[in-house]
């Protein structure tokens, strides 16, 4: 009965594996991104408005415009995702097509974009990221806008460089990151010091995810860059945020990194696609720092600071709005502000906060795996969580009085070194019976009897490929496997005392010893 548990509860794990595979497919199905890229007409009008002399009121009133200036960003973002993959239902309302479950549309920023006149206290940040929920559930499903970055003073004094991604729609989601790393260059305040996870001389220790604040909680900005992200069709990929510096640190890799070397306890699977951004002004890309082979290279100097991979990134010339629909982007109260399209851009003028920007619309890409040596530590890593997935979902209450996980898997281990003998003697018998250049060429006694033994051995290998299979046990067949090859081999023995028959038999008797000492194993 012992054995006919572990068979059965071998063919339970067989089956919630095939349905954790199929949940899986949907997870891995393809997905396409179409990024929209905004720039400063001026690259030294990149910092947003820390350094810049607006037409506006630039410190009283930033909470304000800064929400409205991306309250814009988002609704460009929103019609051109409507325009391409939106359907009308009634009225004036629209609908992700269904075909377009997976397809992402995304707007980016620079590094300090958003940076105002005067930094953001924690109490204007939440704010503003409360009004950017809010923001995110008018979006379709599947649009996105990485919006680098905020200036924020933490209770300690210390400038936090934040940057948010949102994702809109039906369960819209506000990530913060907070860049982990300060650079010698980055934009400053009077009376502030800049935060920095590590000095200049810690640099190649490990990064952390997470902003410590050393008294209370509530003033914590994660600087997890690493994402898990959902579109509505259900498809996942990991989204890696390097912010300036931190590209050069390898943050979002590392991160990834600890992922691999730490202990599995999830049974959460890393999806198979991902997508590396980096906004900065300006950093170089680093090849050693990327998670997959394209990074989004967000700069205001594209050509001093660039991947090279982006270069080749085509401008879409056909997608372009109606002019009336494009009239709903600008307030009443901006009225200055001028949006005007160009094939493959769109030129906004005088925006609700900081300088005058080109929004360049990419063609859409379809997402990939990681780099070739990241691929196979997510491959071992699902690999560990499907086994504890598995073990989880399979206990006692499955079968009442059934063998412990414990049990199952030295069962499970007996099994495969079984069937790895079996698949090794198959190599040896097949080595003996290889008919050398003599016995070809005079066809020999030796050569007929070899070729019979080719067949029985091809014959054997034939039943052993189909149980390599997790579906099928091995371990109570091999007896009978092996002496159904043995009684062949006999009926073809002339007497003669060939070195190749003593070989195979030889083998034989070895095998026979292995599934001897396997089988007196006392579970």
């Amino acid at each position: 009965m012992y054995y006919q548990d572990y068979l059965q509860n071998k063919a339970l794990k067989s089956t919630l594996r095939g349905r954790l595979n199929k949940q899986r497919a949907v997870e891995n199905a393809p997905i396409t991104i179409r990024d929209l890229i905004v720039y400063p007409d001026d690259a030294q009008y990149s910092f947003g408005e820390s350094n810049y002399t607006s037409e506006h009121e630039s410190s009283a009133d930033s909470v304000n415009r800064l929400t409205d200036h991306i309250k814009s960003l988002a609704t460009i973002a929103n019609l051109y995702h409507q325009q391409a993959y939106c359907e009308a239902t009634d009225g004036s309302n629209y609908q992700l097509k269904a075909e377009y479950a997976n397809t992402i549309t995304r707007m980016s920023l620079c590094e300090f974009s958003l940076y105002a006149k005067k930094p953001l206290s924690l109490d204007e940040f939440s704010q503003i990221v409360e009004n950017l929920s809010g923001i995110a559930r008018n979006c379709h499903d599947n649009v996105h806008l990485l919006l680098s970055s905020f200036s924020v003073l933490d209770k300690h004094g210390k400038l936090l460089n934040v940057s948010i991604y949102l994702q809109g729609g039906e369960n819209a989601k506000v990530d913060t990151v907070s860049k982990g790393t300060a650079s010698a260059i980055d934009v400053d305040y009077q009376h502030t010091a800049k935060f920095s996870q590590q000095t200049e001389a810690e640099i190649s220790s490990k990064v952390s995810s997470f902003v410590a604040s050393p008294k209370a909680t509530a003033d914590v900005i994660p600087s997890n860059s690493i994402l898990e992200i959902k579109t509505k069709g259900g498809a996942k990929y990991t989204q890696a945020i390097d912010v300036c510096y931190d590209h050069a640190n390898h943050h979002s890799r590392r991160l990834l990194q600890s992922v691999f070397n730490a202990e599995v306890e999830t049974t959460q699977f890393i999806p198979e696609q991902a997508d590396h951004l980096v906004t900065a002004n300006s950093v170089d890309i680093y090849e050693s720092a990327k998670i997959c082979p394209y990074a989004l290279h967000v700069d205001p100097r594209p050509l001093l600071a660039h991947d090279p991979k982006n270069v080749g990134s085509r401008t879409d010339m056909q997608l372009r709005l109606s002019e009336t629909v494009l009239a709903g982007v600008k307030e009443e109260k901006y009225g200055s502000m001028k949006l005007t399209q160009v094939p493959g851009r769109l030129l906004v003028k005088n925006p609700p906060f900081g300088a005058s920007y080109t929004v360049k619309i990419l063609q859409e890409r379809k997402l990939g795996g990681y780099v070739d040596s990241l691929k196979p530590k997510v491959e071992a890593f699902n690999s560990k969580v499907m086994e504890k997935t598995v073990d989880s979902l399979v206990t006692t209450r499955f079968i009442p009085g059934g063998i412990d996980d414990e049990d199952f898997h030295q069962l499970e281990d007996t099994n495969a070194r079984t069937l790895i003998g079996a698949f090794q003697l198959i190599k040896i018998l097949a080595r003996q019976a290889e008919p050398n250049i003599f016995e070809y060429f005079f066809n020999t006694e030796s050569y007929v009897i070899k070729n019979q033994a080719k067949v029985i051995i091809d014959n054997a290998a034939q039943m052993l490929d189909e149980f390599d299979d997790s579906k099928k046990d091995f371990l109570v067949s091999s007896e009978p496997w092996l002496k159904d090859i043995q009684f062949r081999l006999s009926q073809i023995d002339n007497g003669f005392p060939y070195y190749f028959m003593y070989k195979m038999k030889s083998a034989l008797s070895d095998f026979n010893s292995l599934i001897g000492q396997e089988m007196a194993l006392e579970f």
